[in-house]
């Protein structure tokens, strides 16, 4: 080949190559994993309604208020989440508790009643009067399992408790996705005596497994002054996680108190006449809190 027709297929093969390349313009947004855990009706992951549970609601109305930034969703259990959000990592959790020292998280972001034991109605006459009952002293008896998520927290009060009795034979930690549905058949079929969970959460998952009527409710004594749990958003604490808590919180403070962000409390939360309680614990403790 003549070094005239050299040039011009080098020059043609620039010219192709330029056709296929295209020059940064500037950085990807990054993308934030958003870790669902599956616990009715807090994130709900299947179903018609699915992605409409409480957490699920607020998320998505955070994702949206978050300016450059990618979002992702991924389901995983407690344990899965607990150990990911202890990496440095770029995910994050809107179903954490507000006010551990011990994370990272956000502003509060709703306000729940406390949890209660969930047992059978049949088996009700174990647990004392059905007025309350002491989770120490029902922990202390061997004779009676408790079904929980491996690494499932329940707030202060009752975590203070459950970490006297790590390891006992008498608790049983479940794993997987769909634990709160997998803990309430093993209730049914009478493997473990008693759960403990969120009022909305185990009334919702109980009805759709058809056996709410057969499911008392009682107070627990530990929990009897404990002040409504909150929820918040955690993420790892690393300068990463530091800096988009800023903005989340900012984000925050903007649509806590718009009506769309009351309506998730109202589909959810609020006792039928007992709103007037309700809002006035949502604006102490929620709204109030600012920084």
């Amino acid at each position: 080949m003549s070094k005239l027709g050299c040039i011009f297929f080098l020059a043609v093969f620039l010219l192709f190559q330029g056709s296929f390349y295209v020059p940064a313009t500037g950085e990807e947004p990054e993308t934030i994993t958003w870790l669902i855990l599956d616990l009715p009706p807090l994130f709900i992951t299947k179903g018609p309604d699915k992605g409409k549970g409480i957490a699920d609601r607020v998320q998505k109305m955070i994702i949206n208020g978050l300016k450059g930034r990618r979002s992702e969703t991924r389901v995983a259990n407690a344990s899965r989440i607990a150990w990911e959000l202890n990496q440095d990592r770029k995910v994050c959790f809107t179903g954490e508790f507000y006010g551990n020292r011990a994370f990272l998280t956000s502003i509060p972001t709703i306000a729940l009643p406390p949890h209660n034991l969930i047992v059978l109605k049949e088996n009700a006459h174990l647990f004392g009067d059905g007025n309350t009952v002491s989770l120490k002293s029902l922990l202390e008896n061997e004779k009676l399992i408790f079904g929980t998520a491996e690494n499932r927290l329940y707030g202060p009060e009752l975590d203070a408790v459950l970490r006297e009795y790590a390891g006992s034979k008498n608790i049983y930690a479940r794993s997987g996705k769909d634990t709160l549905e997998g803990l309430l058949g093993m209730l049914d079929k009478k493997r473990v005596h008693y759960l403990i969970e969120y009022p909305v959460s185990i009334r919702y998952t109980a009805e759709k497994s058809g056996i709410w009527e057969r499911l008392t409710v009682i107070p627990i004594k530990e929990n009897a002054e404990a002040l409504p749990i909150r929820g918040a958003v955690r993420c790892p604490d690393t300068p990463w996680g530091r800096q988009l808590i800023q903005e989340i919180n900012e984000v925050l403070r903007k649509i806590r108190p718009t009506p769309e962000y009351r309506r998730i409390m109202e589909d959810w939360i609020v006792a039928p006449g007992n709103g007037e309680d309700y809002w006035k614990i949502h604006e102490d403790q929620v709204l109030k809190v600012t920084e």
